[in-house]
C-alpha cells in the first residue's frame, strides 16, 4: 500500500483568509472542486471552505461575494491528511466525511497537495485487474489433468 505523499497531485488550489468569496468561488469552478482547504500567510491549513456553505450562505443573506471573505465563512480545523498516512486512511476518512478531495500536510500542517477519492478508486480497479490477470496465468499454466 501507498503512502499519500506518492499518489497525492502535488500544488493544490487553495485559498487565503483574505480571498473574498468571489475568489474563492472562482478557483473552485477552474478546479472542479467542491471544497477548497484555507490557508494563513505560512500556507499552514486552518479551514476549510465548502461549496455548499458557499451556496447557503449566498442565498440565505444578502451578502455580497466581492466583500464577503473566506475567512468570514470557512470551517476551522479541517479534514486534512498527513503526507506519511496510507491511502487507505484517506479513502476512508473522504468516505466518512463525504468529500472527494483531501489536502495533504506535512507534520507542521503545511500544505503539500490534494488527493481525490477518483484516484484512491482507480487504483483500486487497477489493482483488481491485475489480481485478476494474475490468477489467469496461474490457471492458463497449470498441467492439464486427464
Amino acid at each position: 500500500m501507498k503512502t499519500v505523499e506518492e499518489i497525492m497531485k502535488p500544488y493544490p488550489v487553495s485559498c487565503e483568509l483574505n480571498d473574498t468569496v468571489n475568489v474563492a468561488v472562482k478557483k473552485m469552478s477552474q478546479s472542479d472542486a467542491d471544497f477548497l482547504p484555507v490557508v494563513d500567510k505560512d500556507q499552514r491549513v486552518v479551514g476549510m471552505v465548502k461549496q455548499a456553505d458557499i451556496t447557503r450562505i449566498m442565498s440565505s443573506t444578502a451578502s455580497d461575494a466581492n466583500k464577503l471573505t473566506v475567512n468570514q465563512i470557512m470551517n476551522p480545523g479541517s479534514f486534512a491528511i498527513n503526507a506519511h498516512e496510507d491511502e487507505a486512511t484517506a479513502y476512508s476518512t473522504m468516505k466518512s466525511e463525504r468529500i472527494n478531495r483531501l489536502p495533504v500536510v506535512d507534520d507542521e500542517n503545511h500544505l503539500k497537495g490534494s488527493i481525490t477519492f477518483m484516484s484512491i478508486a482507480r487504483r483500486i480497479v487497477n489493482f483488481k485487474k491485475t489480481l485478476k490477470n494474475m490468477n489467469k496465468g496461474r490457471q492458463n499454466s497449470r498441467p492439464n489433468s486427464i
